[in-house]
């Protein structure tokens, strides 16, 4: 036999080792930042167990287990209080933690607190990067230019099929303002509101809403109100990137007016119903306008004027109409 054959110690004994090193070394408690990959509860035992990475551009750098024991479970009432969600996948969280070995699951957080306000300031600087992209590109105003039909009625709606604030939308545009007269082609497109998916099934709704914007005069994204966290998810370059660079007018009712996340002067119904007002004040001042000018014309024909004058006067007319 070598030496390497006899001098050797068990598994065990190094996992005992590396214990020992870790607890004599790493005593104290951390405060890490890390994006969270996925987070499991255990509704049998209450504990929670977290993923916790740290990328460079898209290639994970590092990663590390981490566990909330059921004891520490406040910290996940805290969290979702202050942020309106709980912890998910994607999150980047800033923790406080302590290390732990051992020998059969190797090493391991014990998170014991988390700073809810790194989170949402991270959220901040996540969309503060995407309108300074969008405008060095840009394209953040490129939508915004685009000019609305005078009267608005071909109009696709993206949102979901159980969204409360769509419901709110279509009742006040359908209904309310039946006394007005205008008649409105809606056309609903499916897309989830909320959580990891949103990208996606917002991008497909969108471009569904691309390939016949030729029928529509515009097209509506409509969302109720939520918290910070839940609304974080339109903060995405891909989404807004689509939206600029629409062949049509897109309009966001996201969010209620009490809500500061999203700037909005009034509701998206609201400014609906101002829209059509206005709509129907310049039809009842055309509608004057016109009969006025009729009458213009009838006593052109009507007095004995040379040809010429005639022509004259009708040009003077039709331009006083094109006014």
């Amino acid at each position: 036999m070598t030496n390497n054959q006899t001098s050797h110690i068990s598994l065990l004994e190094l996992g005992s080792l590396i214990k020992d090193v870790v607890q004599s070394n790493i005593s104290d408690a951390y405060w890490v930042t890390a994006e969270i990959a996925s987070c499991k509860q255990q509704n049998s035992s209450g504990h929670s167990y977290i993923e916790l990475v740290e990328k460079q551009g898209e290639t994970v750098i590092a990663k590390m287990s981490a566990t909330i024991w059921k004891y520490n479970s406040k910290l996940l009432v805290k969290f979702q209080e202050a942020t309106g969600k709980p912890l998910e996948a994607g999150m980047k969280v800033l923790s406080l933690v302590r290390v732990s070995f051992h020998t059969v699951y190797g090493i391991s957080l014990n998170i014991q607190d988390i700073d809810p306000a790194y989170t949402l300031g991270e959220m901040a600087i996540a969309r503060k990067l995407i309108i300074e992209r969008l405008t060095k590109e840009g394209i953040i105003n490129k939508n915004k230019e685009l000019s609305l039909p005078l009267v608005i009625q071909k109009i696709a709606i993206i949102t979901s099929a159980t969204a409360a604030g769509k419901d709110d939308f279509v009742a006040n545009i359908r209904e309310k303002n039946k006394r007005y007269g205008y008649h409105f082609s809606l056309i609903l497109k499916e897309s989830l509101m909320q959580g990891a998916k949103v990208e996606e099934t917002m991008l497909k709704a969108l471009r569904e809403c691309k390939d016949i914007a030729n029928r529509l005069d515009v097209v509506v994204i409509v969302r109720g109100g939520g918290s910070v966290a839940d609304l974080h998810c339109f903060d995405n370059y891909n989404i807004a990137k689509e939206i600029a660079l629409f062949p049509i007018p897109v309009l966001s009712g996201i969010g209620h007016e009490g809500c500061s996340y999203f700037v909005m002067p009034k509701t998206r119904t609201e400014w609906w119903n101002n829209k059509i007002k206005r709509n129907k004040k310049l039809d009842r001042k055309h509608t004057r306008s016109l009969k006025k000018l009729g009458w213009k014309i009838v006593i052109v024909y009507e007095c004995k004027l040379k040809p010429q004058k005639r022509v004259n006067t009708l040009q003077n007319i039709v331009t006083e109409l094109a006014r």
